[in-house]
């Protein structure tokens, strides 16, 4: 995340959950194994995303990244 200022927890949670949600809802479509995301109170936030071995893989990693970004939430925070 980029975040263009500091935040509490409780902003930084409704940011994170909203791309979760979005990568969630798109699962199946990115080929996504786990999420994981982390966030505290210095304001550090960041989602790790895990996408299908290489070998199961149907789409190249590098353009399910291309499409994830392009279609992520628009964020209060950053």
């Amino acid at each position: 995340y980029e975040l263009n200022g500091n935040y509490r927890l409780p902003q930084l949670e409704q940011s994170v959950s909203k791309v979760e949600q979005y990568l969630t809802e798109h699962k199946k479509e990115f080929e996504i194994r786990n999420i994981y995301s982390y966030f505290d109170e210095r304001g550090n936030a960041q989602t790790n995303i895990l996408l299908t071995e290489d070998d199961d893989a149907i789409r190249p990693a590098s353009e399910i990244i291309d499409d994830i970004r392009k279609g992520l939430p628009k964020l209060a925070i950053g």
